[in-house]
């Protein structure tokens, strides 16, 4: 339960074949339903954020957890800005086997840090991971939300595309959600690291993401890092083929 309670919640059932958009439609009138054939996280994502009423968004995946002060961090950070606008804030995450262990998780006290945009954390080596994140729905709908191919690291492809947008808020402490690792989710596929990878670097050398001239070195920056953890992951989990479709076009 989240005591902050100015929200609504919209529930995307991607053509599950279980019984989530019947549990989800149970809670009336506080979760709104919309269903659609299976299409992938990219879709579902933008399905949701085209349908928001509110000024910001933030998601949850249905095998992550938020913590019961997470909504309310996140009005907390936005209420003490001296404006009251941040286009873009993101937290931290604690990894989790199972969910009871985010039982044990306790609230710290709030610690942040302030850039100018999320670009601006090139030099920082921290993840973005979507559940953490708290945009406005504004800038989401003008970057074009999220890439609709059937990929990882569409959510990534979004943050790149976010990284000018003035005012960017990094929640330290405390840590806004359990990230359930397990081999049945979407983000354990190695196909889709490897495809959405490669997508990140066509759109790279393209230059559809931020900052392409005046800000270049920090656009490299930060891009480079998102392509060399996936392929330090596959090689470690002995794919060379994948390190080496990843490794030569991220050199050009």
């Amino acid at each position: 339960m989240q005591p902050f309670h100015d929200y609504e919640t919209i529930v995307v059932d991607d053509g599950s074949t279980g019984d989530s958009a019947i549990i989800a439609e149970s809670f009336g009138v506080s979760a709104r339903v919309l269903k659609q054939a299976n299409a992938g996280l990219g879709t579902v994502r933008s399905l949701g954020v085209m349908q928001a009423k509110g000024q910001y968004v933030t998601f949850l995946d249905s095998d992550d957890i938020w913590f019961p002060w997470t909504l309310a961090i996140f009005n907390a950070v936005l209420v003490s800005h001296s404006d009251g606008q941040i286009p873009f804030m993101a937290g931290t995450q604690v990894d989790v086997v199972y969910p009871s262990q985010a039982e044990r998780i306790e609230q710290e006290p709030l610690r942040i840090q302030v850039y100018r945009d999320n670009l601006a954390t090139s030099r920082e080596r921290f993840w973005i991971g979507t559940p953490s994140v708290r945009i406005r729905t504004e800038s989401m709908i003008h970057v074009g939300v999220f890439p609709s191919l059937r990929i990882n690291a569409e959510d990534s492809a979004t943050w790149l595309r976010l990284d000018i947008e003035p005012g960017f808020v990094h929640v330290q402490s405390p840590k806004v959600f359990a990230y359930f690792r397990h081999s049945m989710g979407q983000t354990g596929c190695s196909c889709l690291t490897t495809e959405g990878t490669k997508y990140l670097i066509g759109q790279e050398r393209a230059g559809q993401f931020s900052g392409v001239l005046l800000r270049r070195r920090e656009r490299l920056r930060t891009f480079s890092q998102h392509v060399r953890s996936v392929i330090v992951q596959l090689a470690r989990d002995c794919q060379p083929a994948s390190v080496l479709q990843l490794f030569i076009p991220s050199l050009c």
